[in-house]
């Protein structure tokens, strides 16, 4: 009996901790009305790309990839922020030598025309809209080609391709430059471009054929 008490004292305390750590999730939830995104794989065996969402852009966040962690400072770098990876496949669409193959193509088409390029796919979207989800995924992470390093959230330049799989949403958000690049009539044309090749699970040939549209609209 004395046992069973140590332990239920010892799984009060555990509940305590975790109802205190909920509550300030809570908290959060209500003053800013919006859910911290997750892009947490769904088998963490097979991918291991991890992100912790930063709360305030001067707050320093960590981004575990490909097994390897490095401190990322929130101030945004001239050109692209390197450590960030272009494809984000929280969905597990794509075997690990696909990603590599996309992550490249994409840094080559950005190193080119300086506009940020990125591929997230993900289950669930906690509550957040796809536009939403999208929008703070491309900012809140460090997104964006800049000219020059600055603190500033908005000024990154790019294009981001979302694949929600449980509701089968497909978005594309658009940032700085490629706003005008990308307007509504491309996006639409991007999107019926690679919408057969999804439907019928083809997804590395789908985002391999959403880089080459990028590619093709940004020559023009």
């Amino acid at each position: 009996m004395e046992k069973n008490k140590k332990l239920f004292k010892i799984i009060g305390i555990v509940a305590g901790v975790i109802g205190f750590i909920s509550s300030i999730i809570g908290i959060f939830v209500f003053v800013t009305g919006k859910r911290l995104p997750e892009i947490i794989p769904t088998d963490a065996g097979t991918k291991t790309t991890v992100f912790t969402f930063p709360p305030d852009p001067e707050v320093k966040t960590t981004a575990i990839i490909s097994s390897t962690e490095e401190a990322v400072s929130a101030k945004y770098p001239a050109g692209i922020n390197e450590g960030r990876p272009r494809v984000v496949d929280g969905a597990n669409l794509l075997s690990d030598g696909q990603i590599g193959i996309l992550d490249e193509r994409a840094r080559d088409i950005i190193k080119r025309y300086n506009m940020d390029i990125v591929i997230v796919t993900q289950r669930g979207l906690g509550g957040s809209t796809p536009m939403e989800f999208a929008d703070d995924f491309f900012d809140y992470y460090g997104y964006g080609w800049r000219e020059i390093a600055t603190d500033d959230i908005a000024t990154g330049s790019g294009i981001l391709l979302l694949v929600e799989m449980n509701e089968y949403d497909l978005w594309i958000s658009t940032a700085g430059a490629g706003i005008s690049v990308f307007h509504d009539r491309v996006v639409e044309q991007i999107i019926q471009a690679i919408t057969p090749e999804l439907g019928r699970g083809e997804y590395y040939a789908a985002f391999m054929h959403f880089l080459s549209e990028v590619k093709r609209c940004l020559e023009d």
